[in-house]
């Protein structure tokens, strides 16, 4: 995951994870580090669960309190940034063309921020949906359910989803579409 929840203790959420045989690093949202060694070979897909577990609970959180940035918001943006445009050039006065300019700026990076919050949390639906039809099929791997002609060298899991781009994910979940049938949440 790429963020955490507003309320969420993020100290417990791991941000990611990597193991190698019984060596394991996690890193969590709050900047800290996990390093150990664990024997029992299960641990990497409990750890995977938990992860799992807590992108779940953040889309429902999110759509629930609907973080997502509306169409109101974007063209509210929109429409403030215009006129900061519009002012600023009218404009005689140095300090009024730079305070609009800050305007500008500080709405482009609000409207940035709402984009990428959206485009990680359709992301993530897309993961879930294709996660969740692979499950039933009682698939292991993404990566072994579908021919991607050796485009893709990782396998797509919880702890890899960030390695892979929007547009990846949407490839994806289009080609399960085509193979399976795979329907698609509202």
């Amino acid at each position: 995951m790429k963020f955490a929840w507003p309320e969420a203790d993020l100290s417990n959420i791991i941000k990611k994870f990597s193991y190698r045989g019984t060596s394991f690093h996690i890193e969590y949202f709050d900047g800290s580090v996990s390093d150990y060694y664990c024997s029992d070979p299960n641990h990497a897909n409990e750890v995977k669960s938990l992860m799992y577990s807590q992108a779940g609970q953040r889309q429902e959180i999110m759509q629930n309190k609907d973080y997502k940035v509306g169409r109101t918001m974007l063209l509210f943006t929109e429409l403030v940034s215009g006129l900061g445009v519009h002012f600023s050039i009218k404009s005689e006065d140095d300090l009024m063309t730079f305070l609009y300019s800050l305007l500008i700026a500080f709405n482009l990076l609000v409207l940035s921020h709402g984009a990428k919050v959206e485009r990680e949390l359709e992301k993530f639906k897309l993961f879930f949906e294709m996660y969740d039809h692979l499950d039933e099929v009682n698939k292991s791997s993404f990566m072994k359910a579908i021919e991607f002609e050796n485009i893709y060298q990782k396998n797509l899991d919880i702890h890899t989803v960030d390695d892979f781009s929007f547009a990846d994910i949407k490839v994806l979940h289009r080609k399960l579409q085509e193979k399976y049938q795979l329907q698609t949440k509202s």
